[in-house]
């Protein structure tokens, strides 16, 4: 890869098919709408709303063309961040560096913990991983090699990284023993969907028990009322708030009290539920 500045545009230029090609591509893709697509380059035009992933495009470009260019000084940074409002050129060169493969080897250790191994430990694919795996990573085996923690969260993202087929824009092949792992995971499922099955009931019994108690206080009793006093009350509140006796009040105190009696009415069909009426 290699970065010129001009006087009126950024120029960059990749290997087609390169690891850094590919993220650039990606990149461009997803966070650029002013974007200029030749047959061999991509034009960024400027944006002022994109500014902000310029920047980040820019801290980027500087940290991959670091790596080639050793005596490369942070000015550099500055100075193309300083060109920011310029569009940007990114020459596609011929290709010349196909993208290697990442293979990943999954076992299952013990019943507390199952192993990573990434192959070839590529730096972009181990910090990848890594990072996915932090707050579930036991410790590092080596170079290339991770014991995770068998967990909830580890277990789904486990699920959702063995159902993509590219990471960091590179192909990725996994390698494990098919029953242990896919046991693991159904394990987990279905914990969680018993799981999320008790919080449904629990969630409806406490929602049932909030509208009998509520139904009691709009009768103005509490839960341990007797079945005398909650027929008397309800009588009262029946007559007291009938519709037929806002007659002649106006249609606004009419609304309020068939409202008012349909939510006794509603309040002592409901404690009638339970059986104790």
């Amino acid at each position: 890869m290699n970065i010129t500045l001009h006087a009126k545009e950024i120029r960059v230029s990749v290997e087609e098919g390169s690891i850094n090609h590919l993220i650039l591509q990606n990149f461009v893709a997803r966070y650029f709408t002013a974007v200029v697509r030749l047959a061999d380059s991509l034009m960024i035009m400027h944006k002022e709303t994109e500014i902000p992933q310029k920047r980040y495009l820019f801290q980027w470009l500087y940290a991959a063309y670091k790596k080639q260019r050793t005596n490369l000084s942070p000015a550099f940074l500055k100075m193309l961040q300083s060109a920011i409002s310029f569009p940007i050129n990114i020459k596609v060169r011929g290709t010349s560096k196909p993208v290697a493969s990442i293979e990943v080897h999954l076992s299952v250790m013990n019943e507390k913990f199952f192993a990573v191994t990434i192959e070839p430990a590529s730096s972009l694919a181990l910090h990848y991983f890594h990072r996915r795996f932090f707050d579930q990573l036991e410790r590092k085996i080596g170079n290339n090699k991770f014991q995770i923690q068998i967990n909830q969260q580890s277990l789904t993202i486990l699920s959702e990284l063995l159902e993509r087929t590219q990471i960091l824009a590179q192909p990725v092949f996994y390698y494990y023993e098919k029953t242990a792992i896919e046991k693991l995971i159904a394990k987990n499922n279905y914990e969680k969907e018993q799981f999320a099955q008790k919080q449904r009931y629990y969630r409806l019994i406490i929602n049932e028990d909030d509208r009998i108690n509520n139904a009691y206080r709009l009768l103005g009793l509490d839960k341990n009322a007797d079945i005398d006093s909650v027929k008397k009350n309800y009588r009262e509140l029946a007559f007291r708030y009938h519709p037929d006796r806002s007659f002649g009040k106006g249609a606004e105190a009419q609304r309020a009290m068939t409202e008012q009696f349909r939510a006794v009415s509603d309040a002592y069909a409901l404690i009638s539920k339970t059986g104790r009426i």
